[in-house]
């Protein structure tokens, strides 16, 4: 019989600390999910429309039921003189924003910035106009709207 030392032993305390951090990887993977779920259903999700692009789409029917023409719809819109030339506008406006906001950055965040001050001071005016108009129907109602250090006090009997 072999010496009992000599049989290698396993470290619990190892085992338990990568159980431990699995089932911390589990956690973070449930708190990932719903991000996971967000990208697919606005990024991912949306793909399936470019198919109808591929099929003689009728509204009111099922894409399945419409007939399939492949690259049909693609050669049309390009040999068309007119439809080619409006193409090119929407490329040429597309890159040159895209020019402008690699020159001038700043402008959009600019326009962030101020839309952010007017909503703040709207939502501000709303809530002091919301205030006013308590404090009016109460009084029309006649009821006391002063502060109670204000009010006059009953004699105690």
């Amino acid at each position: 019989m072999k010496n009992q030392q000599n049989i290698p032993t396993v470290n619990k305390s190892i085992n338990k600390k990568r159980l431990s951090s699995r089932k911390e990887g589990g956690k973070l993977l449930l708190l990932l999910m719903p991000c996971l779920l967000i990208i697919f259903v606005f990024h991912y999700l949306p793909l399936w429309g470019w198919s109808y692009a591929f099929f003689q789409y009728k509204p009111g029917k099922s894409i399945f039921s419409s007939e399939f023409v492949g690259f049909k719809n693609f050669t049309v819109l390009f040999s068309n003189p007119v439809m080619f030339q409006r193409l090119l506008e929407v490329l040429r406006n597309t890159g040159l924003w895209q020019l402008y906001r690699k020159i001038n950055p700043v402008s959009l965040d600019i326009g962030l910035f101020f839309c952010q001050i007017l909503n703040f001071i709207i939502a501000q005016c709303v809530a002091m106009w919301y205030n006013i108009g308590i404090i009016l129907m109460m009084r029309c109602m006649k009821w006391d709207c002063r502060p109670l250090n204000q009010k006059t006090q009953l004699p105690s009997t």
